[in-house]
């Protein structure tokens, strides 16, 4: 697994094969050792949106409790994580959805 299997996934959304968010599980639990939590999926489909607007550093909420949690997410006065669009595409290897 890796890019090959990443642009692999890529292709199959594009084509309507699978959905977004069934390829961003697939490619958090099959590309990582160990595997990244697929609860990953919902924010990164936030940070794909936001980085098509050209927006890379809005600041995108993280699931309560997922672990590991990126080094760069901070959390806030309320007790939430956040981290940038870019840094969460960059964590998750996750730049190659953006061309959907």
């Amino acid at each position: 697994m890796g890019t090959m299997t990443t642009l692999g996934i890529v292709d199959a959304i594009g084509e309507g094969i699978a959905g977004l968010e069934q390829g961003l599980v697939l490619h958090l639990t099959g590309n990582f050792f160990p595997p990244l939590p697929a609860a990953y999926a919902t924010p990164l489909i936030e940070a794909i949106n936001k980085v098509n607007e050209e927006d890379y550093d809005a600041l995108i909420e993280l699931p309560q409790g997922i672990y590991p949690l990126p080094r760069k997410a901070v959390q806030n006065s309320e007790g939430v994580f956040t981290v940038s669009a870019r840094d969460l595409l960059e964590v998750c290897r996750a730049w190659e959805f953006t061309s959907l």
